[in-house]
């Protein structure tokens, strides 16, 4: 009796054993595949990203280029290139000594020597077209993207003051000085160049990111220019703000 009530037990649990490890294999199945589905679209998100990026370094890359070469055509030893890779290409305008300063102690009034030299500025940033290189750049990333994305040209000038303490009525202190070196820089080079007025930022640094050695007064009360090429996401009249 024993024997048969075992034997019926036996024959009543293996086809319910079979029964949950059949679900337990579709449901291992199902998240296995789901996860390889997931790491799959990360995957694409990752190679598209980084696909974007290389695009966007070889726009810059080219860029920087063209504007190494226009300044050799142009011979203007006082303006040093270089590409930042993640600010843009940044053009320093350089003293070269205390006689060649850009900028008299506590003002904002560019030298008279630097006159021309901004104008030969504005000549450089002329012959690059950077608003029709920007555009066809644009319709690249836009392609690309499939739309989502844009690329936008801004001019941030900055500027930088020397270490001397700074107080008067218009100044009072490095911070608004260097803004206004900046802003005078930026009013000359829009009257030269016809870019909308929305191409350009202006930034104050104030003492605190000297070139040089703080003791070198002139060489740290300079002027840089970014031309920045940003990829935004592009929006839409429907984006809530």
């Amino acid at each position: 009796m024993t024997a048969n009530r075992l034997k019926q037990s036996l024959s009543f649990n293996f086809p319910k054993m079979d029964r949950e490890s059949a679900w337990l294999l579709t449901y291992i199945s199902l998240f296995t595949s789901l996860l390889a589905f997931f790491i799959l679209s990360m995957n694409l998100v990752t190679l598209e990203q980084n696909s974007e990026k290389r695009h966007f370094q070889k726009i810059q890359m080219q860029l920087f280029k063209q504007t190494l070469a226009v300044k050799k055509r142009l011979q203007l030893d006082w303006l040093q290139v270089e590409n930042t890779v993640s600010k843009g290409i940044r053009l320093t305008l350089q003293t070269q000594d205390s006689a060649d300063e850009l900028f008299p102690s506590g003002s904002d009034k560019l030298a008279p020597a630097w006159q021309n030299r901004i104008i030969d500025l504005s000549v450089l940033l002329d012959q690059l077209q950077l608003e029709p290189f920007s555009q066809r750049q644009d319709q690249q990333i836009q392609t690309m993207t499939r739309g989502a994305k844009q690329l936008q040209l801004q001019l941030l000038i900055e500027g930088h003051t020397d270490a001397q303490p700074m107080k008067s009525a218009r100044f009072p202190s490095n911070w608004e000085l260097s803004t206004a070196r900046a802003m005078t820089i930026q009013e000359l080079l829009e009257q030269k160049l016809q870019l909308p007025a929305k191409t350009f930022a202006i930034a104050g640094l104030g003492s605190f990111r000297p070139k040089n050695d703080i003791m070198n007064y002139a060489d740290n009360r300079r002027i840089e220019i970014y031309i920045q090429l940003n990829m935004s996401r592009k929006h839409h009249p429907h984006d809530t703000p």
